[in-house]
């Protein structure tokens, strides 16, 4: 089926486990996921509308997209340090400094950096950084791409 990237944003919360849980279950009550649907969009602005979850459980959303994955932020369920399966990592400052010109970079993010901070991920990998307002986080931008 190919890799698909996908991108979020969301309100800054210092706690970013939470904030990724907070984010998983609106993805998932929306139902803005493979298998509920068959194409997903992603927006720097307010997200598309979904269908409605479409399963019992996140977990079995998952099982049914099987090795395709869900195409989304429901295939990580964690924050982690390291690069690992299931875990979103934050961003290394030196990339996001190349793509997006700034260590501080604000949410009028280009889709040309985003494009390019995308293109630096690899499949089954799920990254974040902090976008700011007037020097302060104000948003997290959680980014990666599919299993497939």
């Amino acid at each position: 089926m190919g890799v698909h990237a996908w991108y979020y944003l969301v309100a800054y919360r210092e706690n970013i486990q939470e904030a990724l849980e907070c984010l998983r279950e609106r993805e998932f009550r929306a139902g803005r996921y493979f298998p509920a649907m068959l194409e997903l969009t992603f927006s720097l602005e307010d997200p598309p509308p979904g269908p409605g979850s479409q399963h019992a459980s996140i977990a079995a959303a998952r099982e049914e997209a099987a090795e395709d994955g869900t195409k989304s932020i429901l295939d990580f369920e964690r924050v982690s340090l390291e690069p690992a399966w299931d875990a979103i990592t934050p961003l290394d400052s030196d990339m996001i400094d190349l793509c997006l010109g700034s260590v501080t970079p604000g949410r009028e993010t280009r889709e040309e950096g985003l494009s390019w901070l995308l293109e630096a991920i690899d499949r089954s990998e799920g990254r974040y950084l902090l976008l700011y307002e007037d020097g302060s986080p104000a948003f997290i931008l959680f980014l990666g791409c599919s299993f497939d």
